[in-house]
């Protein structure tokens, strides 16, 4: 870990969609502009939080809870970034509508 001080949280997942496509490509987004390692653990699974294959392929449904190790050169401003999005932008508890297409 380079001499990296570990930043370890744990999130509850409040989307309704639980870790879905769109919270997950949030997520290593994020993940990607630190210079930080992230790590995403649900269960007993632990992935690298910079794939995005990976961190969908925990299956995080809405209401549990993962947590996130993060260690690195940025990892205080990472963990920051992190807490923002499991704490306010991943809630959103809108669904996006889909009354009103047309099927040919």
């Amino acid at each position: 870990m380079n001499g990296y001080k570990v930043i370890a949280d744990r999130f509850s997942v409040t989307n309704p969609m639980g870790l879905d496509l769109r919270c997950a490509h949030m997520l290593v987004q994020t993940a990607l502009q630190f210079d930080a390692e992230f790590e995403v653990k649900y269960r007993r699974a632990a992935v690298d939080g910079k794939s995005l294959l990976n961190v969908l392929s925990l299956g995080v449904d809405c209401g549990s809870v993962v947590d996130v190790n993060i260690y690195g050169r940025e990892a205080p401003q990472a963990h920051e970034a992190i807490q923002f999005l499991f704490n306010h932008a991943f809630a959103s508890d809108v669904l996006p509508e889909t009354s009103g297409i047309a099927v040919a």
